[in-house]
């Protein structure tokens, strides 16, 4: 459950497209969540998102294997229909919307609440991921 928190820090990357991406792995997020110190009132914060990110991910992972689902039976048919697949994401896509925008005035709230400090080992931690990617995957993608 706490892999998807990271999720709700930042707007910026974090939530791609209409499908939760955790920018942090699981260990990162543990260890981030150590070092951040949270006081009472950032602890619940923290804990209500980490709810609201689990359930947008349930919700997420459950309208792309529907997705993915009606996908393969119209590959089966000579003559896919390709926009049914088109206006099922559409719709599905629409409906996450509302609760991935609430949780990105969340995220940003619970930021806001952070310290100079705080909001630095947050950076860091993202920073550290984003090179992480770049090495592993950014090939594919510009070049």
């Amino acid at each position: 459950m706490k892999h998807v928190i990271i999720a709700t820090l930042l707007t910026l990357g974090i939530i791609s497209g209409s499908q939760a991406y955790p920018l942090l792995p699981l260990h990162s997020i543990q260890t981030l969540h150590a070092k951040l110190n949270l006081n009472a009132a950032q602890e619940t914060k923290w804990q209500s998102l980490q709810t609201q990110m689990h359930q947008f991910h349930i919700l997420a992972k459950k309208d792309h294997k529907a997705i993915h689902h009606t996908l393969q039976n119209e590959l089966e048919k000579l003559q896919p229909d390709f926009n049914k697949i088109i206006r099922l994401k559409n719709i599905t896509a629409s409906q996450l919307r509302p609760l991935k925008m609430q949780l990105q005035q969340d995220a940003l709230a619970f930021y806001d609440s952070l310290n100079p400090h705080q909001k630095t080992l947050v950076r860091d931690a993202i920073r550290t991921r984003m090179a992480k990617w770049k090495r592993h995957h950014a090939p594919r993608y510009f070049n």
